[in-house]
């Protein structure tokens, strides 16, 4: 939520493709547009694959969207094509300024890169990471690592 801009994002089901959706509401959650499917591509599944991707509202509430689709990571924004942008699972966005934070679970470690900024690198070893924007064009991720919880204030620097 933004002011009384609500998104809702989540895995929906046509023909055996748990493909993500993004609904949109300008009223607070009063009323809601069609829901809009994120990204061109479609994934044949016979099950949820336990992984809802992320949703991050940015200024003038653009919105970014980032989801798994089979093991590739995605990244979209309205009106534009999905990028792959890693190979993983359990990813989170989040956007501080001009720059989208996104952290992956990948291969018993926890990943994190701004898309067209940074490389990827390894945070640490874990899963199930999650990131928030802070102010100054920074984000703070937090994860598990064997029922320890860490978390690393991230500068699109770094």
């Amino acid at each position: 939520m933004k002011g009384s801009e609500v998104y809702v994002m989540f895995r929906n089901w046509f023909n055996g493709s748990p493909d993500m959706y993004v609904a949109h509401s300008k009223d607070g959650g009063q009323s809601f547009q069609p829901p809009q499917k994120m990204g061109e591509g479609t994934w044949k599944l016979n099950h949820c694959p336990m992984d809802g991707g992320n949703l991050s509202i940015g200024s003038s509430n653009v919105f970014i969207t980032v989801w798994r689709r089979n093991n590739q990571l995605y990244l979209s924004r309205p009106g534009e094509k999905e990028q792959p942008v890693a190979e993983g699972r359990n990813a989170s966005a989040a956007v501080s300024g001009p720059f989208t934070f996104m952290v992956w679970h990948q291969a018993g470690q926890v990943w994190y890169g701004v898309p067209g900024i940074t490389t990827s690198a390894v945070l640490g070893n874990g899963r199930c990471p999650g990131v928030v924007s802070l102010s100054n064009n920074r984000a703070f991720c937090v994860w598990e690592d064997g029922g320890t919880f860490r978390g690393k204030v991230l500068d699109r620097a770094e």
